[in-house]
């Protein structure tokens, strides 16, 4: 099917001849000259053609020719296969092979499309790691030198590339943990199944876990890292798209004691307002694996609640019942010195793995300022960060602003306030740089 075929009719004998041309049994002419054509060739060209001269001189005619049988075949078929069955996914090798039973010598070009240019040649195209721009239809054809000359097309065949099957991976508690803590991280992909899961930390390949969940007990420094998790199955696909990347911080916890000027000058309706600023300090912060001490001073301290005495769910009750002392003047450097050596101990529950928080609350000057040196020495000693905080108009002078700097650990630990009422004014500033210090020890440690 397909070809020219050329029929030709000659006489030898006299001149003159017109010719017509016959298909079997039938008096009326297919074609009318010596050379009778058909052009590409079709099932319906079958049958027997004879020709015979005709003369108009003298109105004869020469004998017919003997009949030629005309056998139209259809062209070899060209038979597509694909491996592995569409659809195929992302990243997977995909083979078409192309074969024609009969005949031989055959040479193959794959097209895409209806593009007539091929987009491969050889009896086996392979497209490794499909892509989206792979998706189309596909179809083969087979050339030769001989008769026939080409095959008929194969039948199409239409890829289809799907996105592998997404891996996600959830962790709980929320990253940061802190150190002992319990880690779970689940890995879950939602469509097929017959899952196995391995689990990856930062860009190594070497699992570091099997199965769909992976617990950390006891989160240690070690345990920082990106992690993330693929899903691995016998049948296709063998295996997901990784999850997204979960990054675990590991985090000390935070002992915390708030030190509350209770002195004379501190007036009853100031130390409720100076209390109710640490409740709000404290709650913020108590979503982290944190601990806190309450204590106040004036001429002496009062520790109120150390870290083995405070309640998770009752704290607010333990601050309510403070009762301010009221009594002489300030002590400032005393009363550090006492919170130090007492509370940041482990008699007083303070944790050793804990980094260590103070935060001064004052309404001026000290009487002991002399002491301030040999106090922060023992308290650089224990690795305690120092927040002081002053409030009112008595720090409006550069002594009283001097003593604050000395009994903060960095000049931006100081804080100052007109009047108490203020003091929510800075909660958000006290807050974050409280994490951005407890973030460079841990980045220290």
């Amino acid at each position: 099917m397909g070809e020219t075929v050329t029929l030709k009719c000659v006489i030898e004998s006299l001149s003159g001849w017109t010719y017509k041309w016959y298909k079997g049994s039938s008096r009326t002419p297919v074609s009318e000259r010596n050379t009778f054509t058909i052009i590409g060739a079709a099932a319906s060209h079958k049958g027997q053609y004879w020709c015979q001269g005709e003369r108009r001189d003298r109105s004869i005619a020469s004998q017919p020719s003997g009949t030629i049988t005309l056998d139209v075949k259809e062209l070899p078929l060209a038979t597509l296969t694909v491996e592995p069955q569409s659809p195929v996914f992302i990243g997977e090798t995909v083979t078409l092979k192309c074969v024609i039973e009969s005949l031989s010598g055959w040479t193959y070009k794959w097209y895409e499309g209806s593009s007539r240019t091929p987009v491969s040649e050889g009896n086996t195209f392979t497209i490794n790691g499909a892509t989206e721009s792979h998706k189309g239809q596909y179809w083969c054809q087979g050339e030769r030198r001989d008769r026939p000359t080409a095959s008929q097309p194969s039948g199409k065949t239409t890829l289809d590339v799907k996105e592998l099957p997404l891996a996600t991976l959830t962790i709980e508690p929320q990253s940061p943990v802190f150190t002992g803590e319990t880690v779970t991280l689940k890995c879950v992909i939602e469509s097929l199944s017959g899952w196995t899961y391995k689990w990856y930390k930062g860009s190594s390949r070497t699992p570091v876990s099997e199965g769909n969940t992976f617990t950390i007990i006891g989160a240690a420094a070690s345990h920082k890292g990106q992690y993330w998790c693929q899903g691995e199955r016998r049948d296709r696909p063998t295996s997901s798209q990784p999850s997204g990347k979960t990054t675990l911080d590991v985090k000390d916890p935070a002992d915390i004691v708030f030190l509350m000027d209770g002195s004379g000058s501190v007036r009853a309706k100031q130390f409720l307002v100076m209390k109710t600023f640490v409740k709000n300090v404290t709650r913020s912060l108590l979503k982290f694996n944190t601990a806190f001490a309450f204590a106040q001073y004036s001429k002496a301290t009062s520790i109120h609640v150390a870290f083995h005495q405070f309640q998770r769910t009752g704290w607010e009750n333990q601050l309510d019942s403070i009762k301010q002392r009221g009594d002489g003047p300030t002590y400032t450097a005393d009363a550090v010195r006492t919170v130090v050596k007492d509370l940041f101990d482990s008699s007083a529950g303070a944790r050793p793995d804990a980094h260590r928080i103070l935060i001064v609350l004052t309404d001026g000057e000290s009487f002991d300022a002399s002491s301030y040196p040999s106090v922060m020495a023992l308290a650089d000693e224990k690795h305690i960060t120092r927040y002081a905080i002053g409030i009112g108009s008595a720090f409006n002078s550069k002594s009283a602003q001097d003593e604050l700097r000395r009994i903060a650990s960095s000049p931006d630990h100081v804080f100052r306030v007109d009047d108490v009422e203020a003091l929510n004014n800075i909660i958000g500033r006290l807050e974050k740089s409280i994490q951005m210090s407890v973030s460079s020890h841990w980045t220290q440690t």
